[in-house]
């Protein structure tokens, strides 16, 4: 599935981007697109980066679906690393939280669109790795 814009639009695409703060910051609902999942809780933009958080089955709280804001081609770009994930995770509010991204069997792969999705856990994640100064602290849900 692909993107389709024109030149135009692309460098409007650029100027809003360029306008956009580095770091996260929400956009108000009324201006999301008005065909927007009911499980939707929030939409945040930066310059760089798009993430939509859902709501999620326990074990989880919520999930956050993170895109770039910019296109390669048809699609938008790819190759959002661990540390910005990381980052987006923190300015989402969840930085106290363990989340996971979930590599799914060959049969329910889905890949529509250059997105990548963390699940917030509600709890700490038992097989995670832990810092000796941390491995007893346990947070509140």
């Amino acid at each position: 599935m692909g993107i389709s814009t024109t030149r135009m639009q692309r460098r409007q695409l650029e100027r809003d981007n360029a306008k956009q703060p580095a770091t996260l910051r929400e956009v108000p609902r009324e201006q999301w697109p008005a065909a927007r999942a009911c499980s939707q809780l929030r939409v945040l933009r930066s310059r760089d980066f798009l993430v939509q958080e859902f709501a999620a089955s326990a074990p989880a709280v919520v999930r956050l679906s993170v895109c770039r804001t910019t296109l390669a081609g048809d699609r938008w770009q790819d190759g959002i690393a661990w540390d910005d994930l990381q980052r987006l995770k923190r300015e989402c509010g969840y930085g106290d939280a363990d989340a996971i991204e979930v590599f799914p069997a060959d049969a329910d792969v889905v890949n529509v669109a250059n997105m990548r999705h963390l699940w917030i856990m509600a709890e700490p994640v038992a097989c995670a790795w832990r810092k000796p100064s941390n491995a007893g602290i346990h947070r509140a849900a």
